[in-house]
């Protein structure tokens, strides 16, 4: 015990510069903005939609149809990380909790349930250059129907 306290503390592990701007990323879209959370996106960043599958092209149009839609929908959401999230050089996943009140219309046009809404996915990032270039979100079409007042 006694030479066990002579060998110094390792120093704590700093997040690698991808992990960095993801979670800034994440902690933007739990400050409720979305032009925060469009400031950690690359110009031509490519964004998989979830539900339809289609690409977006660009931070103007990922803003708009992510970011600004879902923060309408549930102006209380929480985004968290569910475990721990993957790390591979300019490559991050995580698997993810969407919580909050549906007191606004759905980014497909849906009206408002009033319901709380708690949707379970995962998320896939590159960074590059200290910006998201590439975002593919994946989550549970039935649960998210549920949500959305549908079913």
């Amino acid at each position: 015990v006694v030479l066990l306290s002579l060998i110094p503390a390792a120093p704590a592990l700093a997040a690698s510069p991808t992990e960095r701007v993801v979670m800034d990323y994440l902690a933007a879209w739990n400050m409720h903005d979305a032009s925060r959370a469009a400031g950690q996106l690359a110009y031509d960043v490519q964004y998989v939609e979830p539900g339809t599958g289609r690409m977006l092209a660009g931070r103007d149009a990922t803003r708009v149809a992510v970011s600004a839609n879902f923060m309408n929908a549930a102006p209380d959401a929480i985004w968290m990380l569910r475990g721990h999230h993957l790390v591979d050089g300019d490559k991050l996943a995580f698997e993810w909790e969407f919580s909050g009140t549906n007191t606004g219309i759905w980014p497909n046009g849906t009206a408002p349930s009033g319901k709380h809404v708690v949707l379970h996915g995962m998320s896939i990032f590159r960074v590059v250059d200290g910006k998201i270039v590439y975002q593919a979100d994946y989550f549970d079409s039935v649960e998210a129907m549920k949500s959305y007042n549908t079913m």
